[in-house]
């Protein structure tokens, strides 16, 4: 279960940010998911509790965006959401697009005292 690493990163990026603010308490998380970004958002959850006694978290809440696959075409130049992992463009058909969103896993914020 990768995410448990993902989450203990997450864990002591923030410790060490909050300690450099004076920061002595995390209340929220905010952690965006990409859905091809190879984390599971569940098993992110669940991993965040096992770190939920530690005094800096122990009133944190993790929020998970999960922001929709994007994809624009190479062959035609549109961007488009990607459905049911077709990917297709919607406009002309093509195979030939890149990713734009939708791999990402990051942590986009997170507020303490």
């Amino acid at each position: 279960m990768h995410e448990l690493y993902l989450i203990q990163s997450m864990i002591n990026q923030i410790s060490s940010n909050a300690e450099e603010r004076g920061i002595y308490r995390v209340n929220r998380i905010h952690l965006i998911n990409g859905q091809l970004s190879g984390g599971n958002t569940e098993a992110l959850r669940f991993a965040f509790t096992l770190f939920s006694d530690t005094p800096l978290f122990q009133y944190a809440v993790l929020e998970v965006e999960e922001p929709e696959l994007i994809g624009r075409c190479n062959s035609c130049d549109q961007t488009f959401k990607i459905e049911g992992c077709r990917f297709i463009c919607s406009y002309c058909s093509k195979g030939n697009i890149e990713l734009i969103n939708g791999q990402e896993l990051y942590i986009d914020y997170y507020e303490g005292d």
